[in-house]
């Protein structure tokens, strides 16, 4: 092989894994939790939507949702069961891949179907406008993280890892505290990913 050629060679193979690890461009959470929400019309009006579950897919990274039926208790909350629903969607594209019926079974939780899981209320001392808010940064911090993720890159920037920090922090607090040991077994490489990271600040 010429100088010349292995030079040529080499710049390729340089410019392929640059492309290679390069953050892919992903469609932006609120978008992707609008069309979920859309597309969930059918089901009951009690029924209660998760937050959104990156799952790595065969080939692309995919958003989960599951949707839990819900009791509501004006004075309580939302007594909440277990999940029935899996909606799938394309992290990239945005688009809708499938909604299908479910088991706690088949998402690898030990919870009887139809089993009542817990009651979800709003936290005590926070207002309307702070609740808001609060989700309005997680959905920004799933837009900051979720392109490193699927990128697979565990080396971090530092300023990425002190927002996998605020990620790990500010999830308990919007989100249900009865879904979590399903946020972490749908979720699980996910929630590693940012606890790696977390513990890396």
């Amino acid at each position: 092989m010429s100088r010349r050629l292995f030079i040529h060679v080499a710049f390729v193979c340089a410019c392929e894994r640059a492309v290679c690890m390069a953050d892919p461009q992903l469609t932006k959470i609120k978008t992707i939790i609008d069309e979920a929400v859309s597309r969930s019309m059918t089901l009951p009006d009690e029924t209660r939507k998760s937050a959104p579950i990156p799952v790595r897919g065969a080939k692309n990274l995919e958003i989960v949702f599951l949707f839990s039926p819900s009791r509501l208790s004006p004075k309580e909350g939302a007594f909440l069961s277990a999940p029935t629903h899996r909606m799938t969607l394309n992290a990239q594209t945005g688009k809708f891949e499938g909604l299908k019926a479910i088991k706690p079974a088949d998402l690898g939780v030990a919870d009887k179907p139809g089993q009542e899981i817990g009651l979800y209320q709003q936290p005590a001392g926070v207002t309307v406008d702070e609740a808001i808010a609060r989700q309005n940064r997680l959905y920004e911090l799933y837009d900051i993280l979720l392109p490193p993720f699927a990128a697979q890159r565990a080396n971090l920037s530092e300023e990425q890892r002190k927002f996998a920090v605020e990620f790990q922090k500010l999830f308990p607090q919007v989100t249900e505290p009865p879904l979590e040991k399903y946020y972490r077994t749908v979720g699980k490489e996910f929630f590693n990913w940012i606890d790696q990271a977390a513990r890396q600040q």
